[in-house]
């Protein structure tokens, strides 16, 4: 297994895009797998604190990948730093991958003085936060679809 940033590797960010658009995005009026696509292409330049985009190989074959973003719901302004877009690819779910990524963007963030990170998800991820040390703060809605909102830090939020 083999994480890097997005910006090391640019030709996966079509393949990642069309993750992000057939997860989440399709959901959205209005957006298409070009504006996805553009959206990631801007964050496949970074490798130093946020905007960016991690990859997970595995035998150089691109499996998953995590964002991290500023204010990420413009319901909640006033959470700043943001882990997102953590997905997998179906085939190699249940190997840690997930977590593997996000231990990697607490690293990160440390590493840049970014001391909380929030992240929303869907119910049926709220385990995986848990178990990597996230804290349920409250519900909101992002695109119309419920989700929950979890912070992290060095310290409990």
């Amino acid at each position: 297994m083999k994480i890097s940033y997005l910006a090391d590797c640019p030709q996966e960010a079509k393949t990642i895009a069309q993750w992000y658009f057939d997860e989440w995005a399709y959901a959205v009026p209005e957006v298409t797998v070009e504006k996805v696509l553009d959206n990631v292409k801007s964050n496949a330049t970074s490798r130093a604190g946020s905007p960016l985009i991690m990859t997970l190989h595995e035998d150089h074959q691109l499996c998953a990948c995590a964002e991290l973003k500023l204010r990420e719901n413009k319901n909640h302004p006033e959470y700043e730093n943001w882990v997102g877009g953590v997905y997998v690819q179906e085939n190699y779910r249940g190997r840690g991958y997930a977590s593997a990524l996000l231990d990697k963007a607490k690293q990160h963030t440390l590493q840049h003085n970014i001391k909380t990170l929030y992240l929303q998800c869907e119910d049926k991820n709220i385990a995986l936060y848990l178990k990597q040390g996230f804290d349920v703060l409250h519900e909101s809605e992002h695109n119309g679809i419920k989700t929950t909102i979890m912070c992290w830090q060095g310290a409990k939020c």
